[in-house]
């Protein structure tokens, strides 16, 4: 799974802070995946900026990476799909499973298609 330091924004060829107030317009977001089921180790997958307002995947990042920051108590080892459970109040990882309970809900609200 994917952890903050794991997510790299760049401007040009300058590497921005995860601080930066403009990371979202970085022109570059670079992904190291540490470990992969290929056993491919450290391979790292860059995307660019685009002009789309919800699907440019330097935005995309650069939110998932400033609404971690702002939990409480995250460490080097906290994970991108860490959230905090609003019924408990502690760190929770979103899974796979709570995923697909999603889709499913999602699809049965939908109705069949006509």
């Amino acid at each position: 799974m994917r952890k903050p330091f794991d997510i790299r924004f760049f401007k040009g060829t300058l590497e921005l802070s995860h601080s930066d107030p403009n990371l979202h317009v970085a022109t570059t977001v670079s992904i190291t995946f540490r470990y992969q089921k290929r056993d491919e180790r450290d391979d790292i997958i860059t995307h660019h900026r685009n002009l789309d307002p919800v699907m440019c995947p330097v935005k995309a990042w650069a939110h998932v990476v400033r609404r971690l920051l702002r939990l409480p108590g995250i460490t080097s080892s906290t994970t991108v799909d860490t959230f905090i459970d609003p019924s408990s109040g502690n760190f929770a990882r979103f899974t796979a499973t709570a995923l697909l309970k999603l889709v499913r809900a999602n699809a049965t609200a939908m109705g069949k298609d006509v």
